[in-house]
């Protein structure tokens, strides 16, 4: 049976308009379709059948990639001595003063998950400079006459880590100097 909506069904139905509309999809039309008994044509059923696809893909993309802990990016490489670190990190720092380039400040930056938090300031710093000859020869042959490491107790970056500053002097020895750093001022 087919029902031809008087003028307060149309109210009732532009209300299910409004709020399918407002929900991203035209379920509410049919929603309102459907409590009124308005028999749909088959343009009608098609684009039903079209919104209640979509909605059910969306519902299924948010959950299938969009819940689930996120993990931070690392690689891991094999010191010398053997001991494996993960790498996090690796950038091209740009040396900046008041938002002008300032030439000779350019270094590589590298963030590295220590193999041993725990260890001593004196071992860490060891690692340190293990962690230093990745990075090294891309430093020299880019002409730079300082580099960056940052080591970290966890792959996750937050806490309390360890600060390397290495510079070349005009001979082209490499020296470092270290500070223990925070990355959130209330850690």
């Amino acid at each position: 049976m087919s029902v031809k909506p008087d003028k307060d069904d149309a109210k009732f139905n532009s209300m299910w308009l409004a709020v399918g509309v407002g929900a991203g999809t035209a379920i509410g039309v049919a929603i309102g379709n459907v409590a009124m008994g308005v028999t749909m044509t088959h343009s009608h059923k098609r684009f039903r059948l079209a919104s209640v696809r979509s909605l059910i893909c969306a519902v299924m993309f948010i959950f299938l990639w969009g819940c689930g802990d996120y993990r931070s990016p690392w690689h891991e490489e094999r010191l010398p001595s053997g001991k494996a670190i993960k790498v996090t990190s690796f950038n091209l720092v740009w040396g900046a003063e008041h938002d002008d380039h300032a030439l000779g400040g350019d270094c590589f930056s590298l963030e590295y998950v220590t193999a041993n938090p725990d260890a001593d300031p004196q071992t860490r710093g060891q690692e340190a400079v293990e962690v230093f000859e990745l990075i090294r020869p891309v430093s020299e042959l880019w002409g730079f006459k300082s580099a960056q490491l940052a080591g970290f107790p966890t792959v996750d970056r937050k806490g309390r880590y360890d600060f390397y500053i290495f510079v070349r002097d005009a001979n082209g020895k490499w020296s470092f100097t270290s500070e223990k750093r925070k990355v959130f001022a209330s850690d």
